[in-house]
Formats: C-alpha cells, sequence, structure tokens
C-alpha cells in the first residue's frame, strides 16, 4: 500500500496528501475521510478498491514519530552550522 503525507488541510474540509515517494502526486479528499485522530504532517498507508476509491487509510504512527525525530535532528544540526556558538 503506497504511503502518503498528509501536507495540510485546507479551509477545515479539504485534505491534501502527498505521495512519500514523489511529492509532485498529490491526493485531495474530504477531511471525513480522514481518520478522527489524524493531523498534519502524520503518515497515512492507503488502500485502493479496484476502481481507485480509497477502500482504508491507517496512520503510520511509528513512521510519522520517526520521521518527525529525523526532521528535528535536521533543523537542530543546522541551527549549529549558522550559529556555531551555541555549542
Amino acid at each position: 500500500m503506497p504511503t502518503y503525507t498528509l501536507d495540510r488541510i485546507v479551509d477545515r474540509k479539504i485534505a491534501v496528501l502527498l505521495l512519500k515517494e514523489d511529492e509532485s502526486i498529490e491526493i485531495m479528499l474530504s477531511v471525513n475521510e480522514l481518520p478522527l485522530n489524524a493531523k498534519e504532517g502524520d503518515l497515512l498507508e492507503l488502500a485502493f478498491t479496484e476502481n481507485a476509491q480509497i477502500a482504508k487509510i491507517n496512520i503510520l504512527k511509528k513512521d510519522t514519530e520517526a520521521a518527525l525525530k529525523r526532521a528535528t535532528s535536521l533543523l537542530e544540526k543546522i541551527k549549529k552550522k549558522n550559529n556555531p556558538t551555541n555549542l
């Protein structure tokens, strides 16, 4: 099943998902189709029916947490590189 990032929610109505492997590919769907506890930044696994309708959406909690840790670590490295006096 493909993995998507919940990139943003527009006007509290539309969820924009980006395919993890190619973020130029996006899916827009009603926020009502998302799991209740889904939030921006979550990694989601989508299952589709044979006619390309969304059959199931799972939040990948462990993958989301790992991605957040990587992003936070990278941000800290960038901050230290740009401000070496804060070592």
